[in-house]
């Protein structure tokens, strides 16, 4: 840009800021502190450099986290309206067995893909037999039978924060890992920019419905990303 003279004008632009992205080591569940109740951690060996704001962060599912999986065929699911009793999932899958899939009572589950959309849904196990699922009274919405793509997965979530502030960078603490694929957050928590002035050492828990001590394969990869100030 020339000035009134022919003479160039520095330009005073503001400059976008460079995203850096902190990679943990592969986390893997034999790595994982058991918290003796539903929840197990880890921290990152990375730490979060001083000044770092953060702005977003993505979890590679590597191997899901799971106590328990239908790998059977939905379409000889059912389920069945208990009335006043307890509802239940049943499959006429003869060489299928819920017992040795890992479902045990007490354990958490996920229905999802459901003819009936009001039967999706999380539910605990009050019974386990080999061809049958039991839960509370009135839990599904409509009796149904032979579902094409219905799957049935044990709890797994995934918060990222801090050692005593787990959630310091989940505004979503719902972020499944219970089978493999991605998952992140652009939408951090309120507190995300708390102790910048400190190197920080992130934690990642895992939740699963009931005990952690129930999982028996997980493993992830975290990839955070943020703005360095320092």
């Amino acid at each position: 840009m020339n000035g009134k003279y022919g003479r160039k004008r520095p330009y005073y632009g503001l400059g976008i800021p460079d995203i850096n992205v902190l990679e943990s080591q592969v986390l893997k569940l034999d790595d994982f502190t058991d918290g003796t109740g539903a929840t197990g951690y880890i921290d990152v060996a990375t730490a979060l450099p001083i000044g770092a704001i953060p702005i977003a962060w993505k979890i590679d599912i590597l191997t899901g986290f799971a106590t328990a999986e239908f790998t059977g065929t939905p379409t000889n699911l059912a389920f069945v309206d208990g009335s006043t009793g307890e509802d239940t999932i049943t499959t006429d899958e003869a060489d299928y067995s819920f017992v040795d899939d890992g479902f045990e009572v007490g354990n958490s589950i996920v229905v999802s893909g459901a003819t009936t959309a009001g039967n999706d849904g999380t539910y605990v196990l009050t019974g386990v037999a080999a061809q049958t699922l039991t839960v509370e009274s009135a839990s599904f919405s409509m009796a149904e039978d032979g579902i094409a793509d219905m799957t049935i997965t044990g709890i797994a979530t995934v918060s990222v924060g801090v050692s005593g502030d787990t959630d310091r960078f989940s505004a979503d603490t719902a972020k499944s890992v219970a089978a493999t694929g991605s998952v992140g957050s652009s939408a951090l928590a309120a507190d995300a920019c708390d102790n910048i002035a400190t190197a920080q050492t992130i934690r990642v828990t895992v939740t699963e419905g009931s005990d952690f001590g129930e999982f028996n394969t997980g493993a992830i990869k975290l990839y955070f990303y943020y703005i360095k100030t320092a």
